[in-house]
């Protein structure tokens, strides 16, 4: 059969980890979700479009992506999509069967209430390019939070800020993000609004030495990792402000 035929295709997506919801809203467009005890499992994705099998199969995985990361964003819960079951309709209404090998999940996390279609609406509908890309280092934020890693989260969290000097509490963040990530070679602003927003009291350091630009933190103190989740919502709280999640 030849791929240019194909009018319609079904992909089926299993997500990576169950995703327990108090409230689900299945009115995404081109979009089912698929539950089972009052669990989000996967979803199913239709493309009405007169192309190649490939080609749908690379634009149902983007919008899959992006509606993992949505997921993952509102349920503070990381998963990703596995490709399943596929279907490709001809013009002529014949049907061709695939399958992919889809990988065992696990369920984690308080139920959340899972509300995603003005989120997707405004993405797709957006005219900024940057948007998805954003849309992913919040997702991967959401990971590594869970995995115990706030300095590293707020680290991925600031790309999505990087050189927007309106958002707020940028300095804030600019300084804290340079102590985490270029310790300790600072960028000329870095201590001056560090200690304009931060004590020495602050965090545990491993060095502190303002005056010779030198400030490490002990990323082992429990005081240190206490205050780094507590900045890591700060920001996160403000970024979901952002994209109105």
């Amino acid at each position: 059969m030849d791929e240019k035929n194909y009018v319609r295709f079904k992909f089926h997506y299993t997500l990576s980890r169950k995703i327990p919801f108090t409230e689900l809203l299945d009115n995404i467009p081109n979009v089912q979700l698929i539950s089972e005890d009052n669990s989000l499992i996967g979803f199913n994705i239709t493309l009405h479009k007169t192309i190649g099998l490939d080609e749908a199969q690379s634009q149902s995985e983007e919008y899959a992506y992006l509606l993992s990361h949505l997921i993952s964003i509102i349920s503070h819960e990381y998963t990703i999509p596995n490709l399943g079951d596929y279907e490709a309709f001809d013009a002529a209404g014949n049907k061709h069967i695939g399958s992919n090998l889809i990988l065992m999940f696990s369920v984690e996390g308080a139920p959340a209430k899972l509300d995603m279609t003005n989120q997707v609406t405004s993405i797709l509908e957006s005219d900024e390019p940057q948007i998805r890309t954003h849309l992913g280092y919040l997702a991967k934020a959401v990971v590594l939070e869970y995995e115990h890693f706030p300095d590293h989260s707020i680290i991925e969290l600031f790309k999505i800020i990087e050189n927007n000097v309106m958002f707020p509490l940028y300095d804030k963040f600019y300084a804290l993000r340079n102590v985490l990530a270029h310790s300790p070679a600072y960028f000329p602003n870095t201590i001056k609004y560090f200690k304009e927003y931060f004590k020495d009291s602050t965090f545990d350091y491993l060095i502190y030495e303002p005056d010779n630009k030198i400030i490490i933190l002990n990323l082992h103190s429990n005081k240190t990792q206490k205050e780094l989740n507590k900045l890591l919502k700060e920001l996160m709280n403000e970024i979901r402000k952002f994209f109105k999640i």
